[in-house]
């Protein structure tokens, strides 16, 4: 008896450490797929569920990705349940880049839910952190949405001043 009680929790010790293994294997490639296939890393990422998850840090990244591949697929949510474990996680860490995009994704959210001073709020937490995060494209897409903002709501220098920054980064992307 004793034997097989030692087999069955060898069993089980080895299946949770390949499932963490296939768990981070499946994050990384939805992440390098992201931009240039984001279907694909949707798909992916519907594989997977937060019960698949032990450490707060995974949870936190697949929330982001997984909020990221339903923007980027022009999925619509509305909740903000998904995205806040990403914000929450990442507002305390050094990782700036995850910390600028779950500020964004969560004023995506916002603002599909047409909670548009949240969603502003939450837009300029991500700016905040612009000049850390180094990469043109991403600030672009911030100063668009933000621009698309001021526009509804009539701030039309706002509005201006947003597209153009939103203008100036995407050039320096190679972007149009």
């Amino acid at each position: 008896m004793k034997n097989i009680l030692s087999i069955l929790l060898l069993l089980l010790a080895f299946t949770a450490c390949s499932d963490k293994k296939a768990v981070t294997d499946v994050l990384n490639r939805a992440e390098a797929v992201m931009n240039e296939h984001p279907d694909s890393a949707l798909n992916l990422l519907r594989t997977l569920t937060f019960d698949d998850f032990r450490k707060e840090k995974n949870r936190a990244r697949y929330a982001l990705l997984h909020s990221q591949a339903l923007d980027k697929n022009y999925i619509d949510v509305t909740s903000d349940s998904l995205i806040s474990v990403a914000v929450d996680y990442y507002k305390d860490e050094d990782d700036v880049r995850s910390k600028f995009l779950s500020y964004y994704y969560l004023g995506r959210v916002h603002a599909n839910g047409e909670r548009y001073a949240k969603a502003v709020l939450s837009f300029l937490e991500s700016e905040k952190l612009c000049k850390e995060i180094d990469d043109a494209y991403l600030i672009g897409l911030l100063y668009m949405q933000l621009g698309y903002i001021y526009k509804d709501y009539y701030d039309y220098s706002k509005s201006l001043e947003a597209f153009k920054l939103a203008s100036l980064n995407y050039k320096k992307a190679g972007k149009d």
